[in-house]
């Protein structure tokens, strides 16, 4: 256990140091400096003590032998006993069951006591703290060291002493057992040692400290013997060798196992060169660790000698990998640069702190036709005035990253410039990179940014362009007309931010999400909240140059109202041609059909009625009546052909009297007609008229001879600017395509074209079984048309 001591005896521990130091100068120790080293001048200092322990000891050899040998006190040599007791330098008292039963002067001083009588019948414990440092009570350890004094003849032991002051102090005590003729004597020496013991505590403590700051800066200490080639090595020197922990010495082949291979032979020169000139030893190798990894070492070790030849190698090794691995870095590093400034467009410029180039290197020199250092001691000032602002901030300790325009006879260069003032030096130190081409490509760019502006600007379209995130990244001229957002504030925001209304229709949003997947969409005739009009949107997904990824969104809207109204007047015009057409062609018709009706009814109806007559008036026999009916039915068949040709009723009558004539002339026996006319005493242009009668006519024919119908319904109603007729039977109905089905008379596809010419509308619906319904709207022409 380590304690401190109290400074009273700092004289004799002074006195001590004074013999030892008067022993090493009587003795001309060779290496003796000035102040010899703390651990030789201990061990001096022990090596007394212990001659002045070996002298006691043979004081109390002889006072044994004097007390032997003496019968009364007159003898001589008792009273030589007496005075080696009472006068001896040392400590000197005798014992009985472990109580003083005499002492000299010097135990009264070593105590701090002055009376022998205040000591004598005490017992030695009580000149000793309660417990020894041990932590054994000190009672109980007095009495077993008297056990075995007189168990062993002799025992020595250290023991914590205390004086009468309070103040401890270290001692060694000698017991040496005396029998008396009724009891054994105990004779004591006690010597004490608290300088011994404060200087070795010093050195524990020194060693300690020593060890603790080797442990902190990661040293190992070595100790190799050259006479017995043993190596001694600490913990942290074992650990750097990639050896198992221990303390005791080892075999100098066991240390060399664990060098690498090829720096053997290095270390084996240096060492064995160190002990030739008593040189410093300095060694740096690697070892060999258990997981095949190299860690570099350095040792520093200095040549011992003794009697003039050298004895021991003492020194320190260390853990140099992260230096080496720095330092093959830093080479790394250098080598790099030396690559990037010789083999890439790039500058290296030193200058000094007014300006000076110190140094300009590098390829990217040549573009101006510099060469490597042709400017050495130019100023930068001079060689580069439009750099000076740049510069002098620099000089004035400050980081610059700047774009450099350099233009040197004639020549044009942009460099990106990097550059720090190194403080320590006194140097500026900028690393320049040749960016001309990307400048260049930058301007470029530039420029075709301008034209696409300009051509986006002038675009009689509204261009809208999105990022990924729905952004807006381009927003033309018409784009701020339509929305009346400028386009500053439009770039840069979300799409829905810049019109918030658009979140109120979420089939835009969805519309966008399947852009974004890459399927362009177009809204045809489209309307927009904030502009009147029709529209076309094409939203089409932008991708980049090799067309493998969505990069945004381009949206063009595009203003179709006026086309549509040019498209709708062209078909309005256009119809009006057909109608003016399909008039003449109707006219045609009709005027043809009523030229025939008339060559039949004038013609071919008066030449069978005149044959009648002649057959009823002319000969002496009656005709016979087979032939008059025959002659009746071509006179009637003449009639109804001339009539259906041209109904003169629609021309005399209108169209309701012509209606009801037609549904008459129906056997009721054959087909039930109802017939609903409404607002049909209104005037309309003959032809329209004509073409409902055709159509009326057409349809119930096709109920007579096709659908096999009992009963049809009509109804024709002239209602506000138009004619509209539907014609529904009760018979078979019509297969699923009646449209490609082919028929005798005008059909369903006359009908029907006849209805598109005049601008109407027609409708069919027909199932089988079920019957069918035609519905046909016509528009009543304006009294210009």
């Amino acid at each position: 256990m380590s304690r401190s001591f109290p400074s009273p005896i700092a004289s004799e521990i002074s006195a001590l140091r004074q013999q030892a130091l008067q022993h090493l100068t009587a003795t001309d120790v060779p290496h003796l400096t000035a102040e010899p080293p703390a651990e030789l001048l201990y061990q001096t200092m022990l090596a007394l003590q212990q001659q002045e322990l070996h002298r006691a000891q043979k004081q109390i050899k002889a006072l044994q032998q004097a007390a032997a040998h003496t019968t009364a006190a007159a003898d001589p040599t008792a009273d030589k006993f007496h005075r080696l007791f009472e006068y001896s330098s040392d400590a000197v008292f005798l014992l009985v069951d472990n109580h003083f039963v005499d002492c000299n002067a010097a135990l009264l001083a070593l105590v701090g006591e002055t009376d022998k009588q205040q000591l004598l019948g005490r017992h030695v414990a009580e000149f000793a703290p309660q417990k020894q440092p041990d932590g054994h009570s000190s009672r109980e350890r007095a009495d077993d060291y008297c056990r075995l004094a007189a168990a062993q003849g002799r025992y020595r032991y250290e023991w914590l002493g205390q004086r009468s002051t309070g103040e401890e102090f270290w001692g060694e005590i000698l017991l040496t057992p005396v029998q008396m003729d009724t009891h054994t004597l105990l004779h004591a020496v006690w010597r004490d040692i608290t300088p011994l013991k404060m200087a070795e505590q010093r050195r524990r403590e020194s060693e300690e400290d020593k060890q603790r700051a080797l442990d902190a800066a990661g040293v190992g200490t070595v100790m190799y013997t050259l006479g017995s080639k043993e190596v001694v090595l600490d913990e942290r020197a074992r650990t750097l060798l990639g050896l198992p922990p221990g303390s005791g010495p080892l075999p100098h082949t066991e240390v060399v196992r664990q060098v690498h291979p090829e720096d053997l032979d290095q270390a084996g020169e240096v060492l064995t060169k160190s002990q030739q000139t008593s040189q410093s030893v300095v060694l740096e190798f690697r070892v060999m660790c258990a997981d095949n990894a190299v860690r570099y070492v350095r040792f520093r070790g200095e040549i011992e000698k003794r009697e003039g030849q050298p004895d021991r190698l003492l020194g320190v090794m260390r853990d140099i990998s992260a230096h080496r691995q720095a330092q093959q870095e830093l080479s790394y590093k250098n080598r790099l640069l030396e690559h990037i400034v010789h083999d890439m467009p790039v500058v290296l410029t030193k200058l000094d702190h007014t300006g000076v180039f110190l140094e300009l290197i590098g390829l990217g020199l040549r573009p101006l036709g510099i060469q490597d250092n042709e400017l050495q001691g130019a100023s930068i000032f001079d060689g580069f005035p439009d750099e000076a602002e740049h510069m002098r901030r620099l000089l004035a300790g400050h980081s610059i990253s700047t774009i450099s325009h350099v233009v040197w006879e004639g020549k044009e260069v942009y460099y990106q410039n990097f550059g720090y003032f190194d403080k320590a030096k006194q140097e500026a130190v900028i690393f320049s990179l040749d960016i001309t081409e990307s400048e260049q490509r930058k301007k470029k760019l530039h420029a075709e940014k301008a034209f696409s502006k300009q051509v986006i600007d002038h675009s009689l379209d509204c261009l809208v362009s999105l990022d990924l995130n729905l952004c807006v990244t381009a927003w033309n001229q018409n784009a701020v007309q339509y929305t009346s957002v400028p386009e500053e504030q439009a770039l840069g925001r979300s799409f829905f931010e810049v019109l918030p209304h658009l979140l109120e229709t979420p089939e835009i949003r969805n519309v966008l999400e399947q852009v974004l997947k890459g399927k362009p969409i177009t809204l045809f005739n489209h309307t927009l909240r904030l502009r009147p009009g029709s529209y076309d949107i094409y939203y089409v997904p932008l991708k980049n140059t090799d067309r493998s990824e969505v990069t945004g969104i381009l949206i063009t809207i595009r203003d179709i109202t006026e086309r549509n109204r040019m498209l709708a007047d062209a078909v309005q015009l256009q119809r009006q041609h057909q109608q003016t057409i399909v008039r003449a062609v109707f006219a045609a018709q009709e005027a043809e059909r009523k030229r025939i009706a008339e060559a039949l009814h004038n013609g071919v109806g008066q030449l069978l009625y005149v044959t009648k007559l002649n057959l009823e008036n002319g000969g002496p026999c009656p005709p016979d009546p087979a032939v008059l009916q025959v002659l009746n039915e071509a006179i009637q068949a003449t009639r109804n052909v001339s009539h259906q040709l041209t109904p003169g009723i629609l021309e005399d009558f209108g169209l309701e009297v012509a209606l009801q004539e037609l549904v008459k002339h129906i056997p009721q026996s054959k087909l039930k007609v109802y017939l609903h006319l409404t607002g049909l005493d209104q005037p309309r242009p003959l032809l329209l008229e004509l073409s409902v009668y055709r159509i009326v006519q057409e349809l119930l024919s096709n109920a007579i001879k096709h659908a096999n119908a009992h009963q049809v319904h009509i109804q024709v109603e002239h209602e506000d600017d138009q004619i509209v007729l539907s014609v529904q039977d009760d018979g078979q109905g019509m297969p699923e395509s009646p449209l490609v089905v082919s028929d005798p008379g005008m059909g369903i596809i006359s009908i029907r074209n006849r209805a598109e010419l005049l601008g109407g509308r027609f409708s069919l619906d027909s199932h089988p079984d079920r019957g069918t319904t035609v519905r046909v709207a016509l528009p009543i022409p304006a009294k210009s048309e």
